[in-house]
Parts: C-alpha cells; sequence; structure tokens
C-alpha cells in the first residue's frame, strides 16, 4: 500500500493529467475471454469525458488513454487493481492487491480511492521470535539473550 508521503508527491503531478483505476481481476470468472474486460471499459468509459473536454483538451485526453491502453494491453497482470497517472510529463503507476472501482478522471491527480485504501488498509508487519533472535518481516534483528 502506499504511504502518505507517497500520496501527498502524488497530489503534486503537474497538471492535466489522466488517473486510472483498474480493476484488472474479472467480476466473473467463468467469462475470460481473449479480451480482459478492462479494455472495452476503459473505451465506453472515456466518452463520457473526452466529450465534455474542448477539442484541444481531448486531444490531450486521448493521447493520453491510448498510453494507458497501449499499457494494459502489452502487460499480463499481477494485481488485483492498477492506478495509472498518465500526462505529458508524467507516467507513475501503483499496483494494488486490493479491488477498486474502475474510473476515469481528467485534470487534477484523482486520490480518492487511494486515501480510501490507505485509511483502510493499514500497513502491518511480522514479528517472530525465538531463542536464538527476532525476526521483523524476514529479516534478522539483534540476536534474544
Amino acid at each position: 500500500m502506499l504511504t502518505m508521503s507517497q500520496l501527498e508527491s502524488l497530489s503534486k503531478l503537474p497538471c492535466p493529467l489522466l488517473t486510472a483505476y483498474v480493476r484488472t481481476v474479472s467480476v466473473e470468472a467463468s467469462l475470460h475471454g481473449a479480451t480482459p474486460e478492462y479494455l472495452p471499459w476503459l473505451k465506453d468509459g472515456s466518452r463520457p469525458t473526452a466529450e465534455s473536454l474542448s477539442p484541444t483538451e481531448q486531444a490531450l485526453f486521448r493521447k493520453q488513454l491510448d498510453r494507458v491502453e497501449e499499457f494494459l494491453r502489452q502487460r499480463q497482470p499481477h494485481e488485483r487493481s492498477v492506478v495509472i497517472f498518465a500526462g505529458p510529463a508524467v507516467w507513475e503507476i501503483a499496483s494494488l492487491q486490493r479491488e477498486v472501482e474502475n474510473e476515469l478522471h481528467w485534470g487534477k491527480p484523482a486520490l480518492t480511492q487511494l486515501l480510501w485504501l490507505a485509511s483502510e488498509h493499514k500497513p502491518y508487519g511480522i514479528v517472530a521470535i525465538d531463542h536464538a533472535g527476532a525476526f521483523l518481516n524476514g529479516r534478522k534483528k539483534n540476536s534474544v539473550t
């Protein structure tokens, strides 16, 4: 999960940019086809935003949308969701092991879902202690005497 400092740095990315929240796992496992279900959603979900923009903004928006689509076509997802921030001078990706709602935003970075996930799923660690020492997240710490 992203830290608050990472979220803060994402909030300062230069605008305009496309924020794409994409659930990469199938909602209905029995419907796996040749094309992942998020690719048609990306096309359909982008129409209302594109239609609301001026011709100049539409061109910028479509260029970033094409970058996101090409990226998603070329990769095999290993996470449940991905968040992509794409702009003329920006390309940031956050892989998530939690499912998100598919969303597209144009303009400022859209962080609402990430903030919600950060507040709901706090980071954690595992500590194992035995006679040989203590281990925190798989790393040996000082010996226990």
